[in-house]
């Protein structure tokens, strides 16, 4: 910068509790309140989740919420209930020179990276989430690590790494929901390190959720059928030649796809009616 144009120095931000009634919010740069978002965060409620609201301290002395103005509606929404409990909240408070600066403040803490599915994922093995825990216990055991988790069941295979987190948990979910616990994210794994042997690059989200979406369809298909109809196939093949079906569901394209080159293989009532 030279010395000319040099940056402030750093300041140590002064932290405050702070009457959620004294606390505004200011529309003028405020985007819309997510009910929903709220309505999430009630169920999932933490104290220690809180963190700091940051404020600007006007010069006339009040204060107006710059990021956090969903968790100032919960807090004033767990005011109402429990008045005794929760009636301040901490605050990293600034001195703000007008609503222009809190709105180029807004702006800058609201264009953050937003956390992916792995670092969800990743938040959710930490604090011991059930659903976390089983899916990385079934990854681990069939050979595969997810990015950044440590193993916790050991394959006694080299293990490979993978990123498709939210495919996996996809999975998982189907079966879950269809009543098959573990079943459909296990012969999902199996089945596609049976075609394509266990290689990174065959744990596609398309081809993880494409294979849960037909095993949680059809648990009781022929998996050396399926194996063998996969024969000659490489995994953006498959997308490419799936994506051509009209529908903006890749799971079911490539589910149905798959579904087609198996039936070539079977007759009768053992072959697979297209997934709606």
């Amino acid at each position: 910068f030279g010395n000319k144009n040099a940056p402030p120095d750093l300041v140590m931000p002064r932290t405050s509790m702070i009457s959620i009634s004294d606390l505004h919010v200011d529309h003028k740069y405020q985007r819309d309140l997510s009910r929903n978002h709220v309505i999430k965060m009630l169920e999932e409620f933490d104290s220690s989740g809180v963190g700091f609201l940051y404020v600007a301290r006007r010069k006339d002395g009040t204060h107006w919420v710059v990021d956090g103005q969903q968790r100032l509606k919960l807090m004033q929404y767990l005011n109402t209930l429990f008045p005794e409990r929760y009636q301040k909240v901490p605050c990293e408070v600034f001195d703000s020179n007008g609503e222009e600066h809190e709105a180029v403040l807004y702006r800058l803490r609201n264009h953050k990276k937003k956390m992916t599915a792995l670092d969800i994922f990743k938040a959710r093995y930490v604090y011991g989430d059930v659903d976390a825990l089983n899916i990385l216990r079934i990854v681990n055991k069939r050979g595969i690590k997810i990015k950044g988790i440590p193993v916790i069941a050991d394959s006694g295979l080299n293990n490979i790494q993978v990123a498709c987190v939210s495919a996996l948990e996809e999975g998982y979910l189907l079966g879950k929901k269809s009543g098959m616990g573990d079943f459909v994210l296990e012969n999902t794994i199996d089945a596609i390190s049976k075609c394509w042997g266990l290689a990174t690059f065959a744990f596609k989200n398309f081809l993880v959720t494409g294979f849960a979406t037909l095993f949680s369809t059809y648990p009781d298909l022929d998996k050396g059928i399926l194996v063998r109809s996969m024969n000659g196939q490489v995994p953006n093949g498959i997308k490419t030649k799936a994506d051509v079906v009209s529908g903006f569901n890749r799971a079911k394209n490539v589910a149905n796809y798959i579904a087609e080159e198996y039936n070539k293989r079977v007759r009768g009532s053992s072959r697979l009616d297209r997934i709606k």
